[in-house]
């Protein structure tokens, strides 16, 4: 489950049920949280892999993990271009607050939806619609400034290019990019080796470079390599042992014994 808090009226933005845990997912919730309230001053996060790199060593006698921050993940990049920090919680204490959340909609929320006789995830989430405002009316605390800190999204902002999964793919020299398998042509010049592959959340892919937009299109069909075409060389013939070119010369016929004539007639 993918929830959304804020830390000073306990105000519930977001929830959904999911599957697998994966960065879309949590993307996703960032569109609709800033098309919503707006963009935040800052997230709070704890040290999953989605939002930090973790960079594991595996041996014989230890296991841990390092956190590092020399690798951005996708999550975490989209925040930086939207000018919003992140902070990491490195205990569970530091998050009590979504922690207790999860413990009442494990309780609550469960009984509800059983009540209901919801049964499918699908289900669950049209339900939670319902749900937000309910526990909100009742859980949420009034805080000492009614001001919205949240900051509006500028009109130069393009959401769309920075909520997305972005992926460095490699310019051929026929200008082809192969991305999930499938090939796609290049229409425009580029003077470059890398292009920039945007998967974004409407289902629709962007290819940029420098961040120009270019246009392509999908190769569905693969054309047929051309076979080389094949020359047969002739090895120099050997005329046989008993080819009139090996009988004799033109003034006569030469019989040979171990390199010497030992007969000649003219």
């Amino acid at each position: 489950m993918i929830t959304s808090l804020d830390d000073y009226s306990r105000f519930m933005l977001y929830a959904v049920l999911i599957k697998t845990e994966t960065s879309w997912a949590h993307i996703l919730a960032l569109q609709t949280v800033i098309l919503r309230y707006g963009l935040p001053y800052t997230y709070y996060v704890n040290s999953h892999s989605i939002f930090r790199f973790v960079r594991g060593r595996d041996s014989l006698w230890y296991k841990h993990h390092l956190l590092t921050d020399e690798a951005t993940p996708q999550w975490k990049q989209a925040l930086q271009d939207c000018n919003v920090k992140v902070t990491y919680a490195l205990s569970p204490q530091a998050k009590g607050r979504i922690e207790r959340l999860f413990g009442t909609l494990q309780d609550r929320l469960v009984k509800e939806m059983r009540l209901r006789g919801i049964r499918t995830i699908e289900e669950a989430n049209r339900f939670l619609e319902e749900y937000l405002p309910l526990y909100n009316s009742r859980f949420a605390v009034c805080p000492k400034r009614k001001d919205n800190l949240h900051r509006p999204v500028g009109r130069g902002v393009n959401l769309d290019a920075i909520l997305c999964i972005k992926t460095e793919r490699t310019l051929r020299n026929d200008f082809t990019v192969a991305h999930n398998h499938k090939l796609y042509q290049i229409e425009d010049k580029v003077r470059g080796v890398k292009v920039m592959v945007q998967d974004r959340l409407d289902g629709s892919l962007v290819m940029t470079y420098k961040g120009e937009r270019l246009r392509f299109r999908e190769i569905t069909t693969r054309p047929v390599k051309e076979q080389p075409v094949s020359v047969r060389i002739r090895k120099p013939y050997t005329p046989p042992s008993d080819h009139p070119w090996r009988r004799g010369f033109k003034f006569g016929i030469h019989k040979y014994e171990r390199g010497k004539p030992i007969e000649s007639k003219i």
